[in-house]
Parts: structure tokens; sequence; C-alpha cells
């Protein structure tokens, strides 16, 4: 499985092999005696890296190469495998930088090997701007254990490949809002549908490339009969709804996001279903943290797995959250960590948006709910498109934390443009340091370490 960054490059074979460039010398390196491991072996055979004994063991291999011109494009690719290392993959790593300039990148995609090797890659790109005399003197590629008083890390291979640029991956994300009260009022789940088949169509005619609408949006507006009969309002998937859609879909050649409350044999789900420009559902999620208490009141069973799948435009990874998911930040990050590049979040609201923190009427602060999309689209490094019910906020909230578009109640669709590949960077891309520094052998706490537990031999 690659993992996700800014390289878009996930294939090492993606260059041209036969004018591999080779290194112009290898070095043994550690930042300082006291931490060195022990090194042996060849750049052009197999590099050893044994710890040295300290917890703090940092060290390995630096390989130089010639520097290339500013905004040439290489790719870089090393096998590795280790053992006996205190966190695992975490405690080796592979960093390249232009020597005399500040211009730094982590090796991050990652594909597993037949013979038991990792292969990391990494798309580089040589800095534009340097330190005098205007060019990086090498490019240095270090390859490193790091942070563990025991274990083996073996590299080989290293391949460093001239390629082209990459090309642009636009598309065109849109949000739909609904209006409150929808009027006129809908009496049936058809109703709903014809509306929003209207709603899509108006979104194809703007250009719109991926569209996501509101939560449970077949349902909204709808008289409560939840105590009555608690399927109301559900469909299933697929059904004839989802099959409607389906045809927009292939018709439009655009992507739809289409959330609806879900009736799964005996299950009540809130659902957002993931339809391709060829009208085929590709992924369905269930929402995983529900709004509580009603949602759990009313019998609605909610999911356990995040999903991302591949939409035909721009090769888009699009992955899914739905409204109280937006509460907790793992919701958003472990769908990017599956490799979502667009995390499409259909919600009524947020209860953290509002200017009033004590008991009485919620009061809706734009300033807020901005703020929340805005962190969530910058710690995660995705395009985040929020389609909202409640007549307005919905919006498109970029990798970088600004806000590309929002509607302010005037719109019912909102759209910008994206280029997937054109991620901002300052010296080292947000997206890189985003993964690079994430430790995920320390979390346990996180992963259900402090749940409590019981002797279940009862």
């Amino acid at each position: 499985m690659s993992m996700s960054s800014a390289s878009g490059i996930t294939n090492v074979e993606a260059g041209n092999p036969d004018i591999t460039i080779k290194p112009l010398r290898c070095e043994a390196w550690a930042p300082r005696p006291q931490i060195a491991p022990r090194f042996s072996g060849s750049w052009d055979s197999t590099l050893r890296i044994e710890s040295g004994g300290s917890a703090g063991c940092y060290g390995g291999f630096e390989l130089f190469y010639p520097p290339g011109k500013g905004g040439e494009h290489f790719l870089f690719s090393v096998e590795v495998r280790w053992k006996g290392l205190k966190y695992g993959f975490e405690s080796l790593s592979a960093e390249a930088s232009w020597v005399g300039t500040d211009t730094w990148s982590p090796i991050l995609d990652r594909q597993k090997n037949d013979d038991g090797w990792l292969t990391l890659s990494q798309r580089l790109a040589a800095p534009r701007l340097a330190a005098p005399p205007g060019e990086a003197t090498a490019l240095s590629v270090k390859l490193l254990l790091r942070w563990s008083a025991t274990g083996v890390v073996e590299w080989r291979r290293p391949r460093l490949i001239p390629i082209p640029p990459p090309p642009p991956r636009r598309l065109r994300l849109g949000a739909a809002s609904s209006p409150l009260p929808v009027y006129p009022p809908p009496t049936s789940v058809q109703d709903n549908l014809e509306r929003l088949l209207k709603v899509g169509r108006r979104a194809a005619a703007q250009g719109v490339q991926l569209l996501c609408l509101p939560e449970v949006i077949l349902s909204w507006g709808l008289p409560d009969r939840q105590n009555e009969d608690p399927y109301a309002y559900a469909v299933t998937v697929p059904g004839p709804e989802t099959d409607a859609f389906c045809r927009l879909a292939a018709d439009c050649r655009m992507a739809i996001c289409l959330p609806v409350k879900e009736r799964e044999k005996e299950l009540l789900r809130n659902t957002a279903v993931l339809i391709d420009e060829d009208g085929n559902i590709v992924a369905k999620y269930h929402k995983v943290h529900l709004a509580p208490p009603l949602e759990m009141w009313w019998g609605i069973t909610p999911g356990d797995q995040y999903v991302v799948a591949p939409i035909k435009t721009a090769g888009a990874r699009v992955g899914m959250n739905i409204c109280m998911d937006s509460s907790v930040e793992e919701a958003a990050r472990c769908t990017a960590r599956l490799g979502a590049e667009i995390l499409c979040l259909p919600i009524m609201g947020d209860h953290r948006a509002t200017a009033r923190w004590e008991p009485g009427p919620h009061n809706f602060d734009i300033c807020r709910w901005m703020m929340i999309h805005q962190m969530r689209a910058m710690d995660n490094q995705i395009y985040l498109v929020v389609a909202r019910n409640n007549g307005f906020g919905s919006g498109i909230f970029a990798p970088d934390g600004t806000t590309l578009v929002m509607d302010g109640g005037n719109f019912p669709i909102v759209h910008a443009d994206v280029d997937l590949n054109n991620l901002k960077r300052r010296n080292v891309a947000f997206k890189d340091v985003c993964w690079y520094e994430r430790r995920e052998a320390t979390y346990g706490c996180l992963a259900g370490d402090l749940l409590p537990v019981v002797d279940e031999n009862w």
C-alpha cells in the first residue's frame, strides 16, 4: 500500500532506469559519536546499520548526488528491511535535502516487495531558489536508523532517475446547501429525490465534477415519524433512489457523494454513498461517531471503518465523514491516513461553532465554523468539501487552511477549482511533514490501550 504523500508517484518504474544517476560518494553519518550506530557495506550492494546500544542511537549513510538544475524533477527510490527495532518501521528514515539550501523532503511513498523488502520512493524537485552562487551544491540522501537501542536496518538499490514534472490534476469540487425551511415543503422521499436531481443537474451545468450533498438529504424536511416507524424514509443501497443518482452521475459525468438514511436488513445506518462518473457505487461509508443521544436512541448503528475510493477525474482519492465525525479529529485523520486527497463532509451543524458556551439557545458562529474546517483541512492535508443542510455554511477548504468558497445563504451550490498536484510548500511540502512527523507506535492511548477490560472467563 502506498502511503499518502505529495509525490504523486508510487511505482518506482515511473522513470527510465537506463539513465539512473549514480551517487558521487557515500559516507557514514551520525550527529555525534556518542549515539552513532555501527556501519558496514557499500551503496552498490547493501548498506547495513546496526544500533550501537543507545536509546538515542541515530545515524546511517549519506549519499551525495549532482544537484540538478532548479525546477528539474527526479524520482528517488531505495529498498529497506529491518529487524529488532524498538519502534519497527518508525525507527528508520530516508530523507533528501539540497546542500546549500533549506529544502528538505522525507521519502514517504512505500510499496511492499515480494521478497520481503520494502521500497520507499519520492518525487523530488530541485529548488529554484538556492544559496549563492544560485544553485545547490549537491543532493544529499540520508538512510538512517533512529531511536532504538537494538536492531539492524539494511538498505539496498538506491536509484535516482530524472522524470518529467507532474501534470496538473485539476477538478471542480462542488458543495450543495439545502434551504431552511425547504419550500415547497416535501411530503415524501420522492419529493426530495426530484428536487435533488435538479440540484445535481444544475451543478453539472456549472462544471462541477465532484458534488457533495448534505446529510441524510432524502429525508430532510419531512415530518418526524421516528417514534411510529423507525424505518421511515430509510432507503436500501443499492436501491431505486441510489439508482436515480447513478443515472444522473453517468449522464452528467459527475461524481456524487449522496448521504442517506439506510436500511440494511434490521439495521439503520447514517450512510454516505460515493458514485463515480460512470454511475457506479464505488464506496459506502457508515457514520462512525453518532450524534448523542438521539441517533443512539433512534436505534442507528454506527460504522467501524473508514473508506477511500478513486474517481475518474484526476484520479482523485475521495473519502467521506458525516457530521459528528467532524467533532472527533481521528475520523478525518484516519481517512487521510488511508490516502484520501478529498474529504466529503455532509453535515447539519457543529456544536462547537457557537459564540455562546453556556446553557441557552445555540448561537451559530460563522467564524468558528470556518476555523473548524480550515484546521481539519490543514491538519490532514486534504481538500474538505462541506455540504450543510441548514441554509448556509457549505464550502470548500484547502490544505493550506484557506477557505476557497463558502455559501452565505444565497447559493444552493458553491464550487471551487483545485489542482491536486499543486500543494503549497515552504522548503518542504506541508503534506510530507504531516505524515513524516507522526509516530503511530506511540499512540496506543488512542488505539484502545486505556479502555477498561474485565476478565471474560465468567
